[in-house]
């Protein structure tokens, strides 16, 4: 930011300018040719002078490696050549409307098709399609014509036409996102239609019913995603078959493992699954995040004696209980940290299976007393108008939970405070879908906030938050350690009977106001040290630090410093330092003890 952000400021500074010129509505056009995709932009002109402001503004652009722009009026057009130089844009203003395309030939064929008043694409069935929903109101109107976009791949090329076959892709109509915004609540809607009845993968999202699943999720769960799924044995086939065709020999293994474990996969485990899938995260902020997936099943005992064939032979320590009832199944996995517990049961025609046994049982818990997410208010107030809550998918955030933990990694105090103050007050963030029979329609509303656009924000922003400040630690780590080395050598200079220091508390200012010593020499600033240190460590933004000094009698004739980041969100590198006043560097995890004076040595100079 501190390059591009003077240069952000002024673009945005010249859009708002020209912005004053322009009508409310913008369009971008695309349309694919057999080597290239022709792209126009179309706005309407609202007063006088554009033209002079875009010619003004692009002469004086201080940046001249950017792309070429070319700035024509109507009898300037006429008499353009219809050749253009290489990554030239062209833009026409006229007095109606101002058109901006990197192809002069599409400028010249778009403004002949203005100047005729010619409708030709709002005559065809897909400008029909985009004119219904204008009707509807929008802020913003996203749509594509796939069918033709598909039938201009090429035909020379048959495995990739049977693929698209095979997948269903090949039936794809239509793509129309249309976002409605205002005061208040603001709505997406998303539409992917078909030339026929869904098949192959897009088929594999059933059609809309209840989520029996939510009564199991903690209403406090921080995201959520549901599915109604064809059953997973068909799934399965259509897998198999398109596995097959790619590679006659992916599933040849199969039988052979089906044979030593004395199961169908298929039959047995999973034709078992009707196609309701939940997955529940209630927190991420612990080492071990509480978590639980919820599916449906047909025959509940078989499945369980399936499970136990197959986990007979597994390299897992497996525990069973019984509390109330119901029996619990845990299984302890090995990791290299420290074992980590899964457990599953079986409850009223569902098998879940969660981090902990108490996750577990909170489950079943909510789901006799109906305080699940499906009778949440929070959940059921998200959804818009005219939609129902019998879909065929659902996601589910709890926003400013999620807001919370993202923010506690950049700023704890921010995020902490944002936990406190906001969790359960923001609106949810749901998307509900519906598997039609020549459709897959989907629907999101937020107040003020659509899901997809806080998703991308959320991904986008946050992580280049992170890393701006990962960067800011590691350049004032690399300087604590240049400080630290040339107050060593002070020190060295000023006590030679003493050598180096033998610590950070040394190198500081007496606590007490006292005059400096060798105890405490006041060459660096008591907050590097003094009340930011444990036994082992000092802390300093985002990075601890450690010195030590080998001494004899003669002295301290050697030291190391050594500065590690306090966790993987604060900082990547690791940095040391010894006598010869070279910093050192080495990424990779965090230190949990310092490092010799040898081993320093071995790091590559930063």
């Amino acid at each position: 930011m501190a390059k591009a952000g003077p240069q952000l400021e002024d673009w945005v500074e010249k859009f708002a300018g020209v912005s004053q010129y322009l009508g409310e509505e913008i369009i971008v056009a695309g349309e694919t040719g057999e080597k290239s995709v022709n792209l126009v932009v179309v706005a309407e002109t609202r007063r006088a002078g554009l033209r002079e402001v875009l010619q003004k503004m692009l002469n004086g652009r201080a940046e001249k490696s950017g792309p070429n722009f070319r700035v024509l009026d109507l009898k300037e057009l006429v008499a353009a050549t219809k050749g253009a130089k290489p990554g030239e844009f062209v833009v026409l203003v006229r007095p109606d409307y101002v058109i901006a395309s990197p192809d002069l030939e599409t400028v010249h064929r778009f403004n002949d098709l203005l100047e005729a008043k010619q409708g030709e694409f709002a005559a065809t069935a897909f400008g029909q399609r985009v004119q219904q929903a204008y009707e509807g109101g929008t802020s913003s109107l996203m749509a594509g014509d796939l069918e033709k976009v598909i039938s201009q791949f090429p035909p020379e090329k048959p495995a990739s036409q049977e693929m698209l076959d095979r997948t269903g892709l090949k039936d794809l109509k239509y793509l129309v996102w249309n976002h409605k915004g205002g005061t208040g609540k603001s709505v997406s809607e998303m539409e992917l239609s078909f030339t026929g009845p869904r098949r192959g993968v897009l088929s594999w999202l059933a059609t809309p019913g209840t989520f029996g699943s939510l009564e199991f999720v903690d209403p406090k769960s921080m995201v959520v995603a549901s599915l109604r799924l064809k059953n997973l044995g068909e799934i399965f086939d259509d897998v198999k078959e398109l596995s097959i065709y790619s590679n006659p020999k992916a599933f040849e293994t199969l039988p052979k493992m089906e044979q030593a474990l004395h199961i169908s996969l298929q039959d047995d485990l999973l034709s078992q699954f009707p196609g309701e899938v939940t997955i529940a995260l209630k927190d991420f902020d612990q080492e071990q995040p509480s978590w639980n997936v919820i599916l449906q099943v047909k025959d509940a005992d078989g499945l369980e004696k399936t499970l136990d064939r197959l986990l007979m032979n597994a390299p897992v320590e497996r525990r069973e209980a019984q509390e109330g009832g119901t029996g619990y199944h845990m299984l302890v996995l090995p990791s290299a940290k420290a074992p980590v517990e899964i457990g599953y049961t079986f409850v009223d025609g569902y098998l879940i299976v969660g981090s902990s046994r108490g996750s577990l049982a909170r489950a079943i818990s909510l789901r006799k007393a109906g305080g699940g997410l499906a009778n949440s208010p929070k959940l059921l107030a998200s959804l818009p108008a005219g939609y129902s809550p019998k879909a065929s998918l659902l996601f589910y955030e709890d926003a400013s939970a999620v807001a919370a933990f993202q923010l506690r990694g950049i700023s704890p105090e921010m995020g902490s405070a944002i936990s406190s103050s906001q969790t359960g007050q923001l609106p949810a963030l749901t998307y509900w879908g519906y598997g039609e029979e020549k459709a897959l329609r989907g629907v999101s509303a937020s107040g003020g906030a659509d899901v997809s656009a806080v998703l991308v924000a959320a991904a986008v922003a946050i992580p280049n938050l992170l890393r701006a400040r990962i960067a800011a630690n590691e350049a004032s780590a690399a300087a604590t350690m240049r400080a630290l080395n040339a107050a060593q050598v002070s020190y060295a200079s000023v006590y030679p009977r003493k050598g180096y220091a033998y610590d950070l508390a040394a190198l500081g200012p007496d606590p007490k106001g006292a005059r400096m010593s060798a105890q405490h020499a006041g060459l660096i600033d008591a907050p590097l040290w003094e009340g930011n240190c444990d036994a082992q460590w000092c802390l300093r933004s985002g990075y601890r630090f450690n010195m030590a000094a080998a001494c004899k009698q003669g002295g301290c004739k050697e030291f190391v410093v050594v500065g590690s980041p306090v966790s993987s969100n604060t900082g990547t590198k690791n940095f040391c330092s010894v006598s010869d006043g070279v910093v050192r560097v080495q990424a990779g995890p965090v230190l949990t003890a310092p490092i010799t004076a040898s081993q320093c040595k071995g790091w590559p100079p930063l």
